[in-house]
């Protein structure tokens, strides 16, 4: 099992993500530090763990200097696990990725393996953040695991929305994505703020959605949805700017046929549940 958690100025929280995953009742074969060429004092932090410990190892991403969540992070996963396969672990059977803002519960990971060995179909899957609301069709990006032929077979790309592309790859190649409401994340700051404020990460998660080719319907359910659950309606004006902002400039989505498949899928779940509500 190989645990990988990215980071890039964090100094102020990185520590505690860290810990929990020290302090874990199952802990990874390779916990792996990875820096986003920070210019605090993360380095420092994430060298002082890796001198103490002989499964921790650090590794510093080179060549990128403006901070980018989302496309940052998902170089960041796609060079840690060459860097990781390479310095530590070879033949890992599970990739568990880590925020740096995150603390996981302290069986959190081994609930989740328990999880992937009950049940061999299981691709991706997550816990939940205490606090959100619950989705457990999504696994999250903040806790991720992902099963080794997943990540194989899915090829992630270094693009915003990295998380929702895995778990769309995933889904269409057949595997189960999952996320677990009894085995807890507890998140440092609200979702989204890493980009600054509310609003901002909110108009690059719409941004994401409309870069990947989610049908409108679906982008203004979760805008919906969102404003709803945070009792802002600018959420939801913030939102669907971006979708509508990367339509225009990204006409072509990055991957014509995860988009084909996210639109039959929930054109399928539409359906279904218009057919609860209302009958056969």
């Amino acid at each position: 099992m190989l645990a990988l958690l990215p980071a890039k100025n964090e100094e102020r929280m990185v520590r505690w993500s860290i810990l929990s995953v020290i302090n874990q009742v199952r802990r990874p074969d390779c916990f792996l530090l990875v820096d986003d060429e920070s210019s605090d004092s993360t380095p420092e932090i994430m060298k002082e763990f890796a001198a103490g410990f002989d499964w921790i190892h650090y590794f510093r991403v080179p060549g990128r200097r403006e901070r980018n969540v989302g496309a940052g992070v998902a170089r960041a996963l796609i060079l840690g696990v060459r860097f990781g396969e390479a310095a530590c672990l070879r033949d890992w059977d599970l990739l568990i990725k880590v925020d740096a803002d995150t603390v996981l519960e302290r069986g959190y990971i081994a609930k989740i393996v328990e999880r992937f060995e009950r049940d061999p179909k299981l691709g991706i899957a997550s816990g939940f953040p205490v606090g959100e609301p619950p989705n457990p069709d999504h696994a999250r990006g903040m806790g991720m695991s992902i099963r080794r032929d997943v990540w194989v077979e899915a090829r992630l790309k270094p693009i915003l929305g990295w998380d929702s592309y895995l778990v769309f790859k995933a889904r269409m190649l057949g595997w189960r994505v999952r996320s677990f409401s009894d085995i807890k994340m507890f998140l440092m700051r609200p979702t989204s703020v890493s980009e600054g404020s509310l609003h901002r990460g909110k108009f690059k998660q719409g941004f994401t959605s409309g870069f990947l080719g989610y049908p409108p319907f679906l982008l203004i359910g979760r805008a919906a949805r969102n404003a709803l659950s945070y009792g802002r309606p600018g959420v939801f004006v913030a939102m669907v700017a971006g979708y509508l902002s990367a339509r225009i400039n990204y006409p072509e989505p990055v991957d014509p046929e995860v988009k084909e498949w996210l639109r039959m899928y929930e054109v399928g779940r539409f359906r279904s549940f218009a057919s609860r509500i209302l009958g056969p």
